[in-house]
């Protein structure tokens, strides 16, 4: 089994639960860098999971030219893939509706929704087309609500997303090919640390959580669907049992 997993992030908390779970199952990952030095940012953060079967091309897919590079290390490795995840990344730059420019909501939504774009131009026609292959997009539940202020530009840009898996969903509908978002409701942590630094003092479920959700969506039947989870789903995942 191949999965790519792709994160709008530099340094992504849910894309190391992802990869570390994935490696779990014995799954070949393929992991894009933006750089060859952002590697330990991930490697230092898989706990108990073997790296032999994980590949880190530097190829920074948000970018044209480095989602055809992304796209030739699959070819040219002669992949077909099974499971794309792509990772919508985490907040925008804060601020209220009367505190932003067109500048900014022009920036927040080109940071989050481009990249997912170039991303499926350059890796659908490389999917394995099966009823067993998937494409999910991970996102946020900020754009389907909005529960605080100073957060404008994410759910807008997130919003945007969920325009993008829509359409996702709709041209692969005579495809066998699998199109689902899980949308989180939680602050996420990496396992190696007590608590997300961005949200200090703020309960966060462990990545390795989400993965175990994600593996099973890539793996299930689920098709055309947004999984949503909160806190107290996560909270319900078992640990990886070996």
């Amino acid at each position: 089994m191949w999965v790519v997993l792709a994160s709008v992030a530099q340094a992504c908390t849910v894309g190391s639960g992802i990869v570390q779970r994935f490696l779990q199952e014995g799954a070949w990952v393929v992991a894009p860098l933006r750089s060859a030095a952002s590697k330990r940012r991930l490697t230092d953060h898989l706990e108990a999971a073997p790296t032999d079967k994980l590949h880190t091309p530097v190829a920074d897919w948000s970018t044209e030219a480095g989602a055809a590079e992304l796209a030739k290390f699959v070819k040219e490795a002669g992949l077909q893939l099974d499971h794309v995840v792509s990772v919508a990344g985490g907040m925008a730059p804060p601020g209220n509706v009367a505190d932003i420019t067109p500048a900014l909501v022009q920036e927040a939504v080109t940071t989050k929704v481009v990249g997912h774009v170039l991303l499926a131009q350059a890796l659908l026609p490389l999917m394995r087309q099966q009823a067993t292959s998937s494409w999910t997009v991970i996102t946020g539940m900020l754009g389907e609500v909005c529960m605080m202020p100073g957060v404008a530009l994410t759910c807008i840009s997130n919003s945007a997303v969920f325009g993008l898996v829509k359409v996702l969903q709709f041209e692969s509908k005579d495809s066998p090919l699998r199109v689902n978002e899980l949308r989180i409701a939680s602050i996420i942590r990496r396992d190696s640390e007590a608590q997300n630094e961005a949200f200090p003092g703020v309960p966060a479920a462990p990545a390795s959580k989400v993965g175990a959700l994600l593996a099973g969506i890539a793996t299930g039947q689920q098709r055309d669907e947004v999984i949503r989870v909160s806190a107290e789903d996560l909270d319900k995942v078992p640990a990886f049992a070996g």
